[in-house]
């Protein structure tokens, strides 16, 4: 449930991420910094993932979908911090497309 002042269409988790549009994915995916994205996902499930390398350009995807295993062990706290920036990001492009009618 989201307060009042809130965006009724905000995230409020890593797997909401699924539940944008490929465009908004596609902003999203070219806007954010590759390497946190990549922490973030590490323990996101399969539809979050295929989600947001959908965003990507099929041959970057590809190469996206094998960097995820190769980021090596990030603590939950780092996982967590990097969810939270992506979801942060999403939520202010949101606000943003909204801003503008889209």
């Amino acid at each position: 449930m989201t307060a009042p002042n809130e965006a009724s269409n905000s995230l409020t988790c890593i797997e909401d991420l699924a539940d944008l549009s490929p465009e908004v994915m596609r902003h999203l995916c070219t806007a954010f910094d590759n390497d946190i994205l990549m922490v973030a996902l590490k323990s996101a499930p399969d539809e979050v993932r295929d989600a947001v390398f959908a965003g990507f350009p099929p041959r970057q995807a590809a190469v996206m979908g094998d960097t995820v295993p190769a980021v090596g062990i990030v603590t939950m706290e780092e996982i967590e911090n990097a969810q939270r920036q992506v979801v942060e990001a999403a939520n202010i492009l949101i606000g943003f497309n909204e801003s503008l009618g889209e």
